[in-house]
């Protein structure tokens, strides 16, 4: 049964773990600032591959972004998220 999932791009490793997933039948919504690097996944894998644009610094677009990939596959059973967090309080920028 496939596992439809959110991934949010891009580090090294993201587009192999996108990548691997939608090959053994996973659903993944990809997600970055700009969508164009994933031409090549959704050309692939096709439906198996929603790309949807997302700013993680807006928290609004993020909730957006969630029920999309969720309205689309009709439930989510992943979300992995990769992006750093910048504290400007102290001025440096900290990874979950």
């Amino acid at each position: 049964m496939s596992k439809p999932g959110l991934s949010p791009a891009p580090l090294a490793a993201w587009p192999q773990l996108r990548r691997g997933r939608v090959a053994r039948g996973d659903k993944v919504a990809a997600t970055a600032r700009s969508t164009e690097h994933l031409t090549e996944l959704v050309a692939a894998y096709g439906d198996a591959v929603l790309r949807l644009e997302l700013d993680v610094t807006d928290r609004a677009q993020v909730f957006e972004t969630v029920k999309r990939a969720d309205e689309h596959f009709a439930r989510l059973d992943l979300i992995v998220k990769n992006a750093p967090r910048y504290d400007s309080l102290r001025g440096r920028r900290t990874d979950p």
